[in-house]
């Protein structure tokens, strides 16, 4: 089978990554991939070279859409139907307009499958709503795709239980859903990668550390504040602690600024992007892993955090809201779940792992097999093959 994943996202981003590692495991069981992204890097510290080299994208075939890419969408349409008409499959990531006209129209002239992989909320409620620099036009643009494309689809595959039920509520014959959560690499996150270079880089010793992985974006205050709170409660009892914050995003400069209002600055390793290929190095450098929701939009409820599934394959003990897909992943002792977003509750959990090393290891070990079992490419491209194998049978 020749399966085209049309995404509208930049080299580099979680997508990519998402794409690259199935689209790696159906190349491993005798399918051809090709991938159409952007080659815009989300920042400057990447290289798009590195990003696309063999070793990371593996035999995939990567095919870009041209830039500005709104600007010239009449020709993007034509890039998309030069790829669309040698596939035997269109895997569309979300459902952006420019991107999903363009593999709808591919649909109907080529007669392809077409299977939208709904991997965020993107529309009112969800990302738009959270988003306020975008205006209301713009807004009602993202719901309207992201209500009319799934029904126009012969397929939709869902990242977490909420989008499931969303989806559902479209119209969408629910044994024309499916649930695959995201996905992480286990080749390259797992517990046998020493993390002593990384902590040399960052000139520690025997202290403790925490560490947070995700996007910095500006609107994810309640996120951000939160982690420093918890570290300033951390503190009172470990001095020595570090929290690592590892991510690209405008928001870094504000929780510097805030870390320096608490007196806590020493205590914050703010170390901004990394390569992909360098974060296990920086996951085995640390003895817990924090992930942090609100439980207040269904935006952080249809989540399915990507850094979550790396920490877990990472073998590391984790810290997580009690909320949507953290739940799920973490649930049966695969992590500590908070059901509160009180700062110092979070605390007590990081505090409790680190003064007992059974529980340390006892969480990672749960959290590490759990990922290879149910959240590893190899896993989970078999409920893709499902998936397409459905939405041919409904053709």
């Amino acid at each position: 089978m020749k399966i085209l994943f049309v995404n509208h996202y930049t080299v580099g981003t979680s997508l990519f990554y998402r794409d690259v590692g199935l689209g790696k495991a159906l190349i491993k069981r005798g399918h051809e991939v090709t991938l159409l992204i952007r080659s815009k890097l989300p920042s400057k510290q990447m290289n798009l070279q590195e990003l696309v080299n063999k070793e990371v994208v593996g035999s995939i075939k990567v095919v870009y859409w041209k830039e500005p890419f709104e600007l010239l969408f009449p020709f993007n349409i034509l890039q998309l139907l030069k790829c669309a008409i040698k596939a035997d499959v269109i895997h569309l990531e979300r459902t952006n307009p420019f991107s999903s006209t363009s593999a709808l129209i591919a649909k109907i002239l080529f007669r392809k499958p077409l299977f939208v992989d709904f991997t965020d909320w993107d529309g009112i409620g969800g990302w738009a709503s959270m988003t306020s620099q975008k205006r209301l036009i713009s807004k009602l643009a993202i719901t309207l795709f992201e209500e009319i494309i799934p029904r126009k689809s012969d397929a939709v595959i869902v990242v977490s239980k909420t989008l499931f039920n969303r989806v559902a509520a479209m119209g969408v014959p629910r044994d024309q859903i499916f649930y695959i959560p995201n996905n992480v690499d286990t080749e390259i996150f797992n517990s046998n990668v020493d993390g002593k270079a990384a902590r040399n880089r960052l000139k520690l010793s025997s202290e403790p550390v925490i560490v947070y992985l995700g996007v910095l974006y500006k609107h994810d205050i309640a996120i951000w504040k939160a982690l420093i709170m918890i570290m300033k409660h951390v503190v009172e009892e470990l001095p020595n602690a570090r929290l690592m914050i590892i991510g690209w995003g405008p928001a870094m400069r504000d929780i510097k600024e805030m870390a320096e209002k608490l007196n806590i600055q020493k205590n914050i390793l703010p170390i901004g992007g990394v390569p992909h290929r360098k974060l296990p190095e920086y996951l085995a450098a640390a003895d817990v892993a924090l992930t942090f929701m609100p439980d207040k939009f269904p935006y952080y409820l249809s989540c399915s955090p990507k850094a979550l599934f790396e920490y877990m394959a990472a073998g590391k003990a984790i810290v997580g809201s009690d909320i949507g897909e953290i739940r799920e992943a973490l649930k049966d002792d695969a992590g500590l779940l908070i059901n509160s977003e009180d700062p110092k509750d979070y605390a007590e959990a990081i505090l409790r792992i680190l003064a007992d090393p059974a529980l340390q290891n006892s969480l990672s070990e749960n959290a590490k097999k759990k990922a290879y079992e149910l959240y590893s490419n190899d896993a989970l491209v078999g409920k893709l093959e499902k998936a397409y194998e459905k939405g041919y049978r409904i053709r």
